[in-house]
Formats: structure tokens, sequence, C-alpha cells
């Protein structure tokens, strides 16, 4: 099963003082189960993105959260990414939900998009 939330609108304040602005939300977020027991995550890069940081929780409830002030009792898996796509090599066997996080040198807009993967199930679509 696949969930995915995109938060939609830019903060007022999130444009620089020269009018630069951290880019928007990468859109279409998959995932893919591989058969080595790996997740593969891919998206589309919004046009002013430079790197991406991927956060990961695999119990929703512990409380992992990104806001204003970066991210709460998350995982990091990766930081200034540069790739639209990434493995995660040691998933939960059940529950896997991840945020990706685009930055630039303006910095990231945690305007952000989970993806949450449960596994042998079907996929389903949401947008908030």
């Amino acid at each position: 099963m696949l969930l995915l939330f995109v938060a939609g609108s830019r903060p007022a304040d999130a444009q620089g003082s020269d009018g630069g602005s951290p880019p928007d939300t990468p859109t279409n977020q998959s995932y893919e189960h591989t058969t080595d027991g790996t997740i593969t995550l891919t998206w589309d890069a919004p046009p002013t993105a430079t790197h991406y940081t991927i956060y990961y929780d695999d119990y929703f409830s512990t409380g992992c959260y990104l806001g204003s002030h970066g991210p709460s009792l998350c995982e990091t898996l990766a930081t200034n990414l540069t790739t639209t796509t990434y493995t995660h090599t040691t998933p939960d066997r059940v529950n896997n939900y991840y945020w990706i996080v685009a930055c630039n040198n303006y910095g990231c807009l945690l305007a952000i998009s989970e993806i949450h993967s449960y596994w042998n199930c079907p996929v389903w679509w949401g947008v908030a």
C-alpha cells in the first residue's frame, strides 16, 4: 500500500531577501519493492531543486513530524542526495513511511510529501 500526501502551499516567508526561494514539493512520488527486500523511491524534481533529504519512520505513531523547525523523531536516511531515486536497503517488513524534502541554496521547503509503503498490499493514492 502506498499513501502519498502532498502539502500544497508555500509559506509567505519562504522567499529569500534576493528573491530566491526553496523549491516546491517533488511530484509523482512512487515506490517499488524489489526482489532483494529493498524499497526504491522515485520522484520528479521541482524546477529549482538541487538536492534532497529523505526522512523515514517505520511506525507512524512514534511521532515523526516535519515542521518549520525541521524533523522531530524521524530517521534521516539521506542528505544532499542529488538524484531523484533512493533505495532503502533495510526497510521494515511491514510499515515504512518516507518523506522526500527538496532543497536548494535557499533552503528546504517543508511542504513535504509522504510515501507510506505496506508489504504485499494493493496500491492506494491519496492527496490531502
